[in-house]
Formats: structure tokens, C-alpha cells, sequence
């Protein structure tokens, strides 16, 4: 795809964007659009979700349709799974007196027209250094795993599927 078509479509993927956040009706497809580029850049760009209101308002041709649909199912699973798996931890950190602060991706999708927008693929949890080592243990409790650790930092993975971080440092 040449230089220019690719600048056309990422603005057509901006206006989409754009057009989700706002719940408005999307702007009309430029001709000679490749839908399926556009599904593979947002998805490149973890925007699929943020576009997915506006692009179940369209009329996609049926290859697009079908990658979308198959992306966008994937996609809100993925979502699901690790929003129950936060809450799990989330839960276990509360019943032990541990207090933690949701940090980026997991505390902005609050503020989202629909949370869906807003995809992550981890959880970034705030806790006080002094319940660092007792939230470790909570974790590894649940399954988790410690892939990583410096003096303020720890990194959890679950699965290969989940990863929690615990941030130890004062804010």
C-alpha cells in the first residue's frame, strides 16, 4: 500500500475513533477503503474496541465483517477473563487489608463512554511497600508467578495470560 493511501487511512481510523467516543454516526468511507487494513491497524493500535461501536453502524463487505467479528469476540473474552481474574485479586488484596490503587489502563477505562473502548492487557495496582511482600503472597495464592522484581516494581504473570504489577514506590 502506498505512502499516501496508508496517511488516508489512518485518519479514516482516527475519524472512527473519534466518531465512537462522541456515539455519533461515522463519517462516510473514503472509496477504494480496505477494510480489512483498517480492522489490522486497529488492531495493531489495541483501538479495536474503541471503533467497534462505529463499525457495527457500517455496512462492512463480508470478508471485513468476518475478521472483525472474529477479532471483536476474541477480543471482548479476553477482556471478560481478565476483568474477572482483577476483580479476584482485587477482592483477595481487600480481605487481607491491603490497600492498592487501580493505576492506568484498569482506572481510565472507568472513564469511557463503554468500558469495552478501553482494552489493556495487564493490571497495574498501586500497593503501599509495606504490604508488598504479604501481596505477593496473595498472588502467588492465586496462581501468579513473580517473572520480575526491582526495588519499587513486581511483575506477576499468570497463565502466560495475566500479568498484575505492583508498583512499591511513594507517589
Amino acid at each position: 500500500m502506498e505512502n499516501n493511501s496508508v496517511i488516508r487511512h489512518c485518519r479514516y481510523l482516527t475519524s472512527l475513533m473519534a466518531s465512537s467516543i462522541r456515539d455519533e454516526s461515522p463519517s462516510d468511507p473514503f472509496e477504494g477503503i480496505d477494510w480489512c487494513f483498517i480492522i489490522k491497524l486497529a488492531e495493531k493500535h489495541n483501538v479495536l474496541l474503541m471503533i467497534a461501536p462505529a463499525l457495527k453502524k457500517l455496512n462492512l463487505p463480508p470478508d471485513a465483517a468476518k475478521l472483525f467479528k472474529s477479532l471483536y469476540n476474541f477480543y471482548v473474552a479476553r477482556l471478560t477473563r481478565q476483568n474477572i481474574e482483577a476483580s479476584v485479586v482485587m477482592s483477595n488484596l481487600e480481605s487481607e487489608n491491603i490497600r492498592y490503587l487501580k493505576m492506568k489502563g484498569s482506572h481510565i477505562k472507568e472513564y469511557y463512554p463503554n468500558e469495552l473502548m478501553r482494552s489493556f492487557n495487564d493490571v497495574d495496582l498501586y500497593i503501599d511497600p509495606e504490604n508488598r511482600e504479604k501481596a505477593g503472597r496473595i498472588l502467588e495464592s492465586l496462581g501468579y508467578e513473580l517473572k520480575s522484581s526491582i526495588d519499587y516494581h513486581d511483575e506477576f504473570e499468570k497463565d502466560s495470560f495475566y500479568a498484575l504489577y505492583q508498583e512499591g514506590r511513594k507517589i
